[in-house]
């Protein structure tokens, strides 16, 4: 199978999953992408159309990403917040969330197209900040059928 933007799609794996590493360029930098696909027998022209059409459109889950953290920075229980907290104290306490925002890069694109009931996740874009990359990350996943939801991974 041929995908626009990674090239052949070779899984590795087999009958319980199957996965292919690669990279895009984005936001002026090569991102490391990973796809993994729950049942490869089924990789077919549908499931790699779903997987152009996440780099077709990566600019607009950026977009809606960011407007995720933004507004789960200053949100006690939000998993962006200790990460906005450390990166803001490193600044002298006086930095915004949306300074926060606009000092990250996502730096991981996880794509899994076909995984049914047992996950949701269609995309998960993992973003650091440039300027401080000994802090944890923050991971937006994108869920069929709610919509994006942060969670904090750790470096």
């Amino acid at each position: 199978m041929q995908s626009r933007h990674l090239g052949t799609i070779e899984l590795d794996g087999g009958v319980g999953g199957g996965a292919m590493d690669g990279s895009v360029t984005f936001g002026g930098r090569t991102v490391p992408v990973r796809i993994e696909i729950d049942f490869p027998s089924r990789l077919g022209e549908g499931v790699v159309n779903d997987v152009d059409m996440v780099f077709d459109n990566l600019a607009f889950l950026d977009e809606m990403g960011r407007t995720t953290i933004a507004e789960g920075a200053e949100r006690d229980s939000s998993p962006a917040a200790p990460v906005f907290r450390e990166w803001a104290q490193a600044r002298g306490g006086s930095a915004s969330a949306e300074d926060f925002v606009e000092a990250l890069a996502v730096v991981r694109v996880l794509v899994l197209p076909d995984g049914g009931a047992d996950n949701r996740d269609r995309v998960v874009l993992t973003y650091a900040a440039d300027d401080a990359p000994s802090l944890d990350t923050v991971r937006v996943k994108f869920v069929e059928p709610t919509g994006p939801e942060l969670t904090r991974s750790y470096r």
